[in-house]
């Protein structure tokens, strides 16, 4: 979110939020577009094959991140909150800040690991 403040001398100064706002949306941008293009095209080299007879196709995978998303988040509200709020004694479990810094860190570790795993897939090591 930018904040815009007007001097005296009429034209517009833009707070240093600009900057920081934008370090925090670049990574998880990364991830939703690797999920959208890197998923299919590593989806057509996978062993997909469930049983003899299915086989999952590879623009379905995406569907998978969705579907970790929709079981994390009710285990998050019922046992990390409330885990949370009894050890911190605020009633939201953690602040704000506090999850944008672990989600951070979570998505840094996650990239890391998909490239170390793209890069012993594609034998670059």
């Amino acid at each position: 979110m930018d904040v815009v403040f007007s001097n005296t001398s009429g034209g517009d100064q833009t707070n240093s939020t600009h900057a920081s706002t934008t370090s925090y949306n670049v990574i998880p941008c990364t991830m939703i577009a690797q999920v959208n293009t890197l998923f299919v095209k590593q989806g057509t080299t996978l062993k997909r094959h469930i049983g003899p007879h299915f086989e999952i196709p590879p623009a379905s995978l995406g569907a998978f991140v969705t579907l970790s998303m929709l079981i994390s988040l009710p285990l998050y509200d019922r046992c990390f909150v409330k885990v949370m709020r009894a050890w911190t004694k605020n009633p939201r479990g953690i602040t704000l800040l506090q999850r944008i810094g672990i989600g951070l860190i979570l998505q840094i570790i996650t990239m890391t690991i998909a490239a170390l795993a793209e890069r012993i897939r594609l034998n670059i090591c």
